[in-house]
């Protein structure tokens, strides 16, 4: 969505690549992507940049080495010449696309990704490349195959804990006013935070203590640390100061925005009157 919504102009589609890994047989698991520069020429021929793939891929390896090129991800609501000019690079060009065909991944995943909303909400469709058998000359077709979107353990816990707060929130303050929904909301984060860093302290303490053999460590909870702490990346403190003013800002914005919206609509019938008259 973001590289759609970033798009240069003259661009209708985005196209990136897929990381990930193969679970089992018939699961893979895509946990990463990047965006692939590309372009047109005259003749309608697609160009990858292979500078820009390369780099991407290499800067990918080095953060999650496990992972690899499992396919590709394009923009749109429905499959399209491009969608076998891309698919043929990537099967074709195993050297610079990183794409190596095993089992059971033979064929790279093809993700489509309707990031215009042109069906009305958010829909994503994977398909795999298959032969058509039932004529004489060689023919293949795009078959859907089944898709499952799953958060991350740190989207997973965000979500949780500001949808609890939001709950509660609307649970003691039925009676608030439409207009101090964004100041509501700022207090809402920052309790959010608070409780967030409560809980970073307890977990900080609970290590500290297995470690100084005072506690007993739990293997569950030893295992279910290792794994956030593997698989997710955690911003720096400037970085996360820099995201959280950043929302501040845009919140008082639109607090702003809103209340200029409400002024403006009780001023435009009175305006209207006069200009009658």
């Amino acid at each position: 969505m973001n590289a759609y919504l970033r798009r240069d102009e003259d661009q209708t589609h985005v196209i990136g690549t897929l990381m990930g890994s193969v679970i089992d047989t018939n699961l893979v698991e895509i946990s990463d992507c990047f965006v692939d520069k590309h372009s047109l020429n005259e003749g309608g021929f697609l160009q990858i940049i292979k500078d820009h793939h390369e780099t991407m891929y290499e800067l990918k390896q080095k953060i999650r080495p496990r992972d690899q090129v499992v396919g590709w991800f394009c923009s749109g609501s429905e499959l399209s010449e491009l969608s076998c000019a891309v698919h043929g690079w990537f099967k074709e060009h195993n050297s610079i696309s990183k794409f190596y065909p095993h089992t059971p991944l033979n064929e790279p995943i093809h993700l489509l990704v309707d990031a215009s909303l042109e069906s009305g909400f958010l829909n994503i469709k994977a398909y795999v490349q298959l032969p058509i058998s039932l004529v004489k000359d060689y023919f293949v077709h795009f078959h859907e195959i089944q898709t499952e979107l799953l958060p991350c353990n740190v989207e997973r816990a965000d979500v949780s804990l500001v949808k609890g707060n939001i709950h509660a929130h609307k649970d003691n303050h039925t009676n608030n006013l439409e207009h101090n929904h964004n100041n509501n909301q700022i207090d809402m984060n920052e309790l959010s935070l608070k409780k967030l860093l409560i809980m970073l302290k307890q977990c900080k303490s609970y290590v500290q203590d297995v470690i100084d053999q005072k506690k007993k460590g739990n293997i569950s909870v030893g295992r279910y640390l290792h794994k956030v702490l593997s698989n997710d990346t955690f911003l720096t403190l400037e970085k996360f100061d820099s995201i959280n003013e950043s929302v501040l800002q845009d919140n008082l914005m639109i607090s702003y925005l809103s209340n200029l919206a409400n002024l403006q609509f009780l001023i435009a019938p009175k305006m209207n009157s006069s200009s009658l008259q």
